[in-house]
């Protein structure tokens, strides 16, 4: 059975409380004076008596205001040990104001976690001596020790993480470097492991315990520079939207920055992968990809109309006010413009089997709209339907009523009086695009019914969409279709091109797709994209993390190409 965590007041929420320990955070009180205990020797003392260790309060002692001397004189240590005439009084001022406001705030710490560095002189190398007999040492440890009393936790000495223990992990070990060995500046990748393992494990024991949504404290005022961003970025990664981090210096109270505010780092690396996602054309992935940045008020200058897109993509109500890029898309309202614009998406981004699915509601939804615009009253779809214009010229109507194809029914059939019944949309395609292609002046209709049905209506590459709709296309078939709708001149496949293609001509700048959708909409519709893709981009680019006199404000433009 899994523990629970006790609760006497509902209202009160648990937390992971993580903290880095260093050299700084501890302060000792020996003789009257405030010292700050220094190398590794002193260190090893002060853990070999935990048991005889006294914690007093910073608040407790005015001489905590001034700046302590460091102290490493073991000798003298060991000899008041060896009196026993007291205890060693050990204050951590840096944990008890950010553990004040954790109680003021309605928080419980269920677990605690205190990343240190303990790594052996014997195995370290002749050029990390130095620093390995400089470790503090006992900092996790008492550190850890001082939060169980103060929680109300289980003090933990075997490294392992439990609900309700205080505990402190080593991160670098043995002979280990900060950077991995012969990369130079690569930060060591098997610490970096570490500290993900156990706030991993850590956020699933709380999950356990029913804690669905744990949140968590990081104070990462001590310890090694080089960890800090990836700590914050782990942490992050494993509790987003539930993290608040606090910095801290010797001198100052705590920086804090709020739970819902994403960091420059964070927000600069999520800006850069969907850009680098709309630059390819996927705008639904890039908005998927960056959704957990709403909770900070500041990004959502870029994020709503990039969320905006993606639900118009997606063919959902576009909540709020479009803006003007989007807008001039939506507003064409054609049924080929969404599956168009999916089609262009999926095969830039390389997802084919998704554009095979595409390409042909795009057809079908473009020969839908071409007849009802140019061939037909109403809609294929009313009740009673559309019938044929009276204005067309005799020759057409004569086609789309007597001449049998397909199934020996010809395009369209008067006397049939419920919906599409009336309208042999499969079996005469070929027959309502030269209508279309006659009455607009070669628009392109018949070109793209012949380069998806090149051998009447049941093609190859039908064949390959109904597999792949009713069923599954095997690896070979992908690869087939793949080069299939490439060679055949459906789409641009980057990837068989082998060149770069700007945004929009995989697909919509094809001759006979834009040729066909000018004629229908009276837009250029691959321009119409690139506007909408770059102003998604100048959202980004144009990101404000403050405010600035307006003679400092530059604006760049922005080449999608």
């Amino acid at each position: 059975m899994t523990a629970s965590l006790p609760s006497d007041d509902t209202t009160i929420r648990d937390i992971i409380l993580i903290v880095t320990a260093g050299r700084s955070d501890l302060k000792m009180l020996f003789e009257g004076m405030i010292y700050e205990p220094v190398g590794r020797d002193i260190h090893q003392l002060l853990y070999d008596n935990l048991d005889n260790i006294e914690f007093f309060s910073a608040k407790d002692n005015e001489k905590n205001e001034r700046r302590p001397q460091l102290f490493a004189d073991t000798e003298r240590l060991k000899t008041l040990l060896d009196l026993q005439s007291d205890s060693i009084k050990i204050s951590l001022p840096k944990l008890e104001m950010p553990l004040e406001r954790i109680s003021l705030d309605k928080q419980r710490v269920a677990l605690a976690i205190i990343l240190q560095t303990c790594r052996d002189p014997l195995k370290a190398p002749s050029s990390l001596i130095d620093m390995v007999k400089k470790e503090p040492i006992a900092a996790g440890p008492l550190m850890a020790h001082w939060l169980a009393e103060q929680c109300n936790l289980t003090l933990d000495h075997k490294q392992q993480v439990a609900v309700q223990t205080s505990l402190w992990m080593d991160f670098l070990r043995d002979g280990e470097d900060q950077c991995e060995p012969g990369t130079g500046d690569q930060i060591n990748l098997r610490a970096i492991q570490r500290i993900d393992d156990v706030l991993n494990k850590a956020k699933s024991l709380l999950i356990q315990t029913g804690i669905k949504q744990p949140s968590v404290v990081l104070i990462d005022s001590g310890g090694l520079p080089r960890f800090k961003d990836p700590l914050v970025a782990i942490t992050r990664y494993h509790f987003p939207g539930k993290t608040l981090v606090i910095h801290e210096s010797e001198t100052q109270q705590p920086d804090t920055m709020d739970a819902a505010q994403i960091s420059v780092q964070v927000s600069c690396q999520s800006r850069f992968i969907a850009r680098q996602m709309l630059l390819k054309g996927d705008i639904v992935g890039a908005a998927t990809a960056v959704q957990h940045l709403a909770s900070d008020p500041r990004e959502l200058d870029w994020l709503n109309p990039l969320r905006q897109a993606s639900q118009f993509i997606r063919g959902e109500p576009v909540q709020g006010n479009p803006f003007p890029e989007l807008a001039a898309l939506r507003d064409l309202n054609y049924l080929s413009i969404l599956p168009a614009l999916r089609t262009e998406s999926s095969i830039a981004s390389g997802r084919v089997t998704e554009a095979i699915t595409h390409v042909f509601t795009f057809f079908e939804a473009l020969l839908k709209d071409g007849i009802e615009k140019w061939l037909i009253d109403g809609s294929i779809d009313d009740e009673p339907p559309g019938e044929i214009k009276i204005d067309l010229p005799r020759s057409i109507i004569s086609i789309l009523e007597t001449q049998p194809l397909g199934r020996g029914k010809p395009a369209y059939n008067k006397q049939e009086v419920y919906g599409r019944f009336r309208f042999n949309l499969e079996a005469a395609s070929e027959t309502w695009c030269q209508a279309i292609d006659t009455i607009v002046g070669g628009g392109g209709w018949v070109h793209i019914n012949r380069i998806l049905f090149p051998s009447g209506n049941f093609s190859e590459q039908r064949r390959l969409r109904n597999l792949h709709t009713h069923s599954c296309l095997s690896e070979d078939d992908v690869v087939k279709a793949r080069q299939l709708f490439h060679d055949r001149n459906v789409w641009r496949d980057p990837d068989l091109t082998h060149q770069s293609l700007r945004t929009g001509q995989c697909f919509l700048a094809t001759p006979h797709v834009a040729g066909a959708l000018t004629k229908l909409t009276g837009q250029k519709v691959q321009f119409l994209y690139q506007d909408l893709i770059g102003a998604l981009i100048r959202y980004m680019n144009d990101h404000r993390y403050a405010t600035l006199s307006y003679s400092e404000e530059t604006t760049i433009q922005e080449d999608i190409s």
